[in-house]
């Protein structure tokens, strides 16, 4: 921590949780508690293959470097079975334990100068081995420490205008973990590219990027514009209504449109593509997502993402807030009635669509219910007569 303040004075002291209100000390209380119960167990398998790696190819390249490779990177002399492998971690332990009992006792035999001065060796460049250790993990703890942190500070500096509206503040424990899973993301990508290009399988690796390219653009879509889309349908009919008099302007709070449509968007996909809920949705739509489920995102085809996925969603938004829109502003100034009738229409046109939607919905409902049943009775009777000729014909 000395080190850190010395290279950066403004990193400490670090920013914990804080809110602008009392609404959401819930939610700061439970993402701090599964933070601190989860995390740790998240952290080790997030870095232990890593570690393990890193490890590994420090002790190999030190002891290659120190010229202690033949005294402490050789398989034990006793155990046959025992064999180097990158699958064997204790062969290193083990080695390195056997090195070091042989070289730090004095020589059992006497009888030259160059045995001694060998030994002698041995130990200085042990000696290096361990300063070198500690060198390197002092480096690697303080690497630990701040890289997460920083790059988790870069992202939440870079939606910080989400977290203002909200009422968040920046807090360091939620960028540690951020930056945790935006570093392993990346040395995971490095890891898979670099391998790929080492093997030469680079025409694969750059379709492999072209889908990940491909995949983003869609997402950002998805979850920008359709989400903003619905959060504002639903503000139009839901909240200005209820929140605003007609004697005031309504203000439009595109982020909290979005947050709003993500969280209903998300929820009508859950429902939609892993409930047996049917009510929510046509039988179309089940069909895209029971395709997108079975068959991978990867392997659809873009033109029918676009068109029938995300289109489709978007050109429907787009019909429900602009045919009330054009009807008010179209029709109504041409029948004479007055601004404040006028402006009332335009205020309650959006919730006398919802109600359209939930009596369509209703009533939707009602017919499948009435219909389910009808096929049951009709069933039943049908079963119970289908006994009943069988019973006469074996009589």
């Amino acid at each position: 921590m000395k080190a850190i303040t010395l290279i950066s004075p403004s990193f400490f002291p670090l920013e914990l949780w804080d809110t602008d209100g009392s609404r959401f000390i819930g939610a700061a209380y439970a993402i701090y508690f599964n933070l601190m119960h989860a995390g740790p167990k998240w952290l080790i398998k997030l870095t232990k293959p890593a570690i393990e790696l890193l490890v590994h190819e420090w002790i190999v390249r030190i002891c290659s470097w120190l010229q202690l490779r033949d005294l402490l990177l050789v398989v034990p002399r006793a155990e046959e079975d025992f064999h180097f492998s990158d699958d064997n971690p204790w062969l290193l332990l083990y080695s390195l334990a056997e090195g070091s009992m042989v070289t730090f006792y004095k020589p059992q035999n006497d009888e030259d100068d160059i045995k001694e001065q060998r030994h002698n060796r041995y130990r200085t460049r042990i000696a290096i081995m361990l300063m070198l250790a500690a060198l390197s993990l002092f480096l690697v703890g303080t690497a630990f420490m701040v890289l997460p942190i920083l790059v988790g500070r870069v992202f939440s500096y870079s939606i910080s205008f989400i977290l203002r509206r909200v009422g968040i503040k920046h807090d360091d424990v939620c960028a540690f973990w951020t930056g945790c899973y935006i570093l392993r993301a990346i040395y995971v990508s490095i890891c898979f590219a670099f391998d790929h290009i080492w093997t030469g399988r680079t025409d694969f690796l750059l379709k492999y990027i072209l889908i990940r390219i491909r995949n983003a653009l869609l997402f950002s879509i998805w979850i920008v514009i359709i989400p903003g889309l619905l959060g504002l349908l639903i503000d139009l009919m839901i909240i200005i209504p209820l929140r605003v008099p007609l004697n005031e302007t309504p203000l439009y709070f595109l982020i909290q449109d979005w947050l709003i449509g993500v969280v209903v968007l998300h929820i009508w996909t859950f429902l939609t593509m892993l409930t047996p809920i049917k009510c929510l949705a046509t039988k179309a739509w089940r069909r895209k997502f029971e395709r997108i489920r079975s068959v991978g995102l990867n392997k659809l085809q873009s033109m029918w993402l676009l068109r029938d996925v995300i289109g489709s969603t978007i050109s429907s938004l787009l019909t429900t807030l602009s045919i009330p829109y054009v009807l008010v502003k179209s029709l109504l100034p041409l029948l004479g009635y007055s601004q404040s009738f006028n402006a009332a229409t335009e205020r309650f046109i959006w919730p006398a669509s919802l109600a359209l939607i939930v009596v369509w919905f209703v009533i939707k409902l009602t017919l499948e219910i009435i219909i389910y049943l009808h096929q049951l009775i009709f069933n039943e009777r049908y079963m119970v007569g289908e006994r009943v000729g069988d019973l006469t014909e074996d009589l």
